[in-house]
């Protein structure tokens, strides 16, 4: 429907309901709503962040054990006594890790090593994993 200028109102005319535009109330009741959809969405958004950094991070936990276990694979047995008590860090310096794993060597009968590996996390000291290796002398 065309309206006259100036408005039906200037014409003495009045609008139906149906053509009126929407109330004070209703945009403050859209915008409300959309804040909270908004909101939602953005502290999905956030939760999401933090999954994917969480995950990078076992990811990187699980590389360094995984690179740690094959250097232990690779060192001789005698080599490992030596080890006993070492810290190493997945960074290249203490402050630049996340993770560190404390070694335990010790011989637990004759030519057979027990090697434990404690993976903390750096941040707050957390026992982030816990694995035994048997070694015997070859």
């Amino acid at each position: 429907m065309v309206h006259p200028p100036g408005g039906l109102e200037a014409q003495g005319l009045r609008c139906r309901d149906s053509e009126r535009g929407s109330t004070f109330m209703e945009i403050v009741i859209a915008v409300a709503i959309l804040s909270f959809a908004l909101t939602v969405i953005a502290g999905a958004f956030g939760t999401n962040l933090k999954a994917v950094d969480r995950a990078k991070n076992t990811n990187r936990a699980a590389h360094f054990v995984e690179e740690t276990l094959d250097s232990l694979a690779e060192t001789s047995y005698s080599d490992l006594k030596a080890l006993n008590g070492n810290v190493l860090y997945n960074g290249s310096t203490a402050e630049d890790s996340l993770y560190r794993i404390d070694l335990s060597v010790t011989e637990s009968t004759v030519d057979l090593l027990t090697i434990k590996l404690l993976l903390r996390n750096v941040r707050d000291g957390s026992i982030v994993s816990r694995f035994v290796l048997k070694r015997s002398k070859r």
